[in-house]
């Protein structure tokens, strides 16, 4: 067989026009639940534009976040990762276009005899080069590189949502830690107060060195208590300063926790906010990419051709390429297409790869869909605590309140009147828990959506 007849299907396919090895994207087969548009997923103006934490009602707050995000170590690195993914998005594209590149040289000559004058040269050249994308290899290497840099532009906005929903953790846990620390110091004093009453008790014979130091005991758990929150809310501080890169807090530190209703989620929340999460965005623009690596696997067994000529001036090799193309890729071109076994399985591990892909895509989807399903269990489930936490909390005030005045009256012992004020004590710190798992359950149902303006504030807040 002569090897002009072995590459002669290829001229047809040259002097077509070279039809390039393009897979069709189709998202893949998603598991059952809430619907997703495509046109949705495309929109992103909106959602940077989007301050879904202004529905906590905090001003200071928002300009936490405001100093953070324009501070954040996390943030500017995230940028640069973007700003690093498109720079080499464009250097892929580049690669279609003819590319220049020059010479130039200077010369000179001294006669060693000096009888004959010195003489200079110079001499300079352009030329330009392209290589045509005859499977479409560089038109592939392009968007595999446009979508990472689009993945790249999701993950900073991902980023970006961690960074804020920590600082709105952080915020509301040292305001947690500053009311807890406030309701210790103020049981300390009211022990404390009920340590004096019992020791003028003691002077005059009526209780026992038992109650004095039961009531002891009880100071001392009440100022071990003050230590451990203090330390707690140093550790909180000191996150809060690596978050501002190490700048000090722009707002005056919450002493509690707002006391305001949680934002009303609106009647027929649209399955498709999903879509605005930037990791399920970075998950599918990779998938996309990893199609299209396929493609680029595929092509680049097929031969390449490289023109270069003058500037100005016509190449040969184009000419000759024109004019009898199997002729010129007979004259030299790597034909790595006839190593059929190494090809079929290269290109298979790299379907292999989009297919991890596709696997990697749906369990993103099913982890969001678990995020929300997780995040409105919980608003619930808290809800219904928050209710029955706060009649106990009622009725432990009313046990302490009746308590005392037996104890005072010298119808029960002491201990019985400090176990009702450790009740108590419990009782409130369960409330205050309840009330920054809340807030923090309501700041990561936004984030599970990606952030969303689809809440009301409940009118009055």
């Amino acid at each position: 067989m002569h090897f002009t007849r072995l590459l002669a299907p290829f001229s047809v396919v040259v002097l077509a026009g070279c039809t390039t090895l393009t897979t069709p994207y189709t998202r893949p087969a998603l598991p059952d639940g809430p619907a997703w548009s495509a046109a949705s997923a495309t929109d992103t103006t909106q959602i940077a534009a989007d301050t879904w934490w202004a529905a906590f009602g905090d001003r200071n707050l928002e300009t936490l976040i405001q100093e953070v995000t324009t501070r954040n170590n996390d943030m500017l690195a995230a940028a640069l990762r973007v700003q690093r993914a498109r720079l080499q998005a464009d250097l892929a594209s580049n690669a279609l276009f003819p590319k220049l590149n020059g010479t130039l040289s200077t010369g000179s000559s001294h006669p060693l005899s000096g009888s004959n004058p010195s003489s200079t040269s110079s001499s300079s050249s352009v030329g330009v080069s392209y290589e045509i994308d005859l499977w479409g290899k560089l038109a592939a290497r392009r968007d595999n590189a446009s979508f990472e840099a689009q993945a790249t532009a999701a993950d900073y906005e991902a980023a970006r949502l961690a960074t804020i929903g920590l600082t709105i953790e952080t915020y509301f846990r040292i305001a947690h830690a500053n009311q807890a620390l406030a309701s210790a110091e103020s049981s300390l004093a009211y022990v404390r107060q009920t340590q004096v009453f019992v020791k003028a008790q003691a002077e005059s014979g009526a209780v026992s060195d038992l109650e004095l130091r039961e009531v002891e005991q009880t100071v001392e758990t009440q100022l071990a208590r003050i230590a451990e929150l203090r330390q707690a809310r140093l550790v909180l501080r000191n996150a809060l300063t690596v978050l501002l890169n190490g700048a000090p807090m722009p707002v005056p530190e919450p002493q509690a926790l707002p006391r305001k209703r949680l934002p009303v989620i609106a009647a027929g929340l649209p399955a498709d906010l999903l879509a605005r999460r930037p990791d399920l965005r970075a998950a599918e623009a990779r998938l996309r990419g990893s199609l299209r690596g396929v493609d680029e696997t595929t092509a680049s067994f097929y031969p390449g051709i490289s023109l270069t000529g003058g500037l100005g001036t016509s190449s040969d090799q184009l000419i000759s390429f024109i004019s009898n193309p199997v002729a010129s890729l007979g004259a030299g071109v790597a034909l790595s297409f006839l190593n059929l076994k190494d090809m079929k399985l290269i290109v298979a591990v790299s379907r292999t790869q989009y297919e991890e892909a596709v696997a990697g895509f749906r369990t993103a989807l099913l982890n969001a869909f678990a995020d929300v399903a997780n995040a409105l269990g919980a608003r619930a489930a808290y809800a219904e605590q928050a209710r029955r936490l706060t009649n106990a909390y009622t009725a432990a005030q009313e046990v302490e309140r009746l308590t005392e005045a037996r104890y005072r009256a010298g119808a029960i012992t002491l201990r019985v009147f400090l176990d009702a004020q450790e009740r108590r004590r419990s009782s409130e710190a369960a409330l205050a828990d309840l009330k920054l798992a809340q807030l923090i359950n309501e700041s990561t149902l936004f984030r599970a959506f990606g952030g969303s303006t689809t809440v009301e504030v409940p009118p009055g807040n």
